[in-house]
């Protein structure tokens, strides 16, 4: 296989695995606490995370405050992704925790100083507007799974740019961290 493809495949996957989760959540949240659900996932993913870090010799980090803040903010992100993913429709959820990117532009303005282009203001009022459209017939229904929701996509904004600042850490030992503090 082509080297080139493989981080593609790699992405492919997970995405897929994400997706899966997502609809085996709404699935099982009329029937399942949304808590259950989330402590279910973290707890197979330390499981998998620590058996894997282990036969690879990953290292296992503690003192970098970086990684402690993405895998707090994580953590509270993956609560409010099942919360929202129970609580709305699938298609809506999916949207409202998934506009993350537009989180991250504005952060990067916040965090980099990276001030963002024409296209990329327009691209997140675009964004904005589609949430809003999404948002609208469920607003005085479902506000409280709206909100927590858009805290998920924030959550993951920050995630993101934390795993930016992370480059230079192996990525089995911040996947374990991750799963040991969720």
């Amino acid at each position: 296989m082509n080297a080139g493809v493989r981080p593609y495949l790699w992405m492919l996957g997970g995405a897929l695995c994400f997706a899966t989760m997502g609809a085996l959540s709404r699935a099982l949240g009329g029937e399942s606490d949304w808590r259950l659900l989330a402590l279910v996932r973290s707890g197979l993913m330390a499981v998998i995370a620590v058996a894997f870090a282990v036969a690879t010799k990953a290292p296992f980090i503690w003192n970098n405050r970086t990684l402690w803040v993405r895998s707090i903010v994580g953590t509270i992100g993956m609560f409010c992704t099942f919360y929202t993913l129970t609580h709305l429709p699938f298609s809506e959820a999916t949207t409202l925790i998934k506009c993350y990117p537009l989180v991250v532009a504005l952060l990067s303005w916040a965090v980099f100083g990276e001030r963002p282009t024409i296209g990329t203001w327009i691209a997140i009022a675009v964004g904005i507007a589609g949430l809003v459209l999404v948002a609208q017939p469920r607003f005085h229904e479902a506000r409280l799974a709206l909100l927590v929701g858009l805290a998920s996509a924030c959550c993951t904004a920050i995630v993101m740019l934390g795993l930016n600042r992370l480059g230079h850490v192996d990525s089995r030992s911040v996947v374990t961290h991750f799963a040991l503090t969720s």
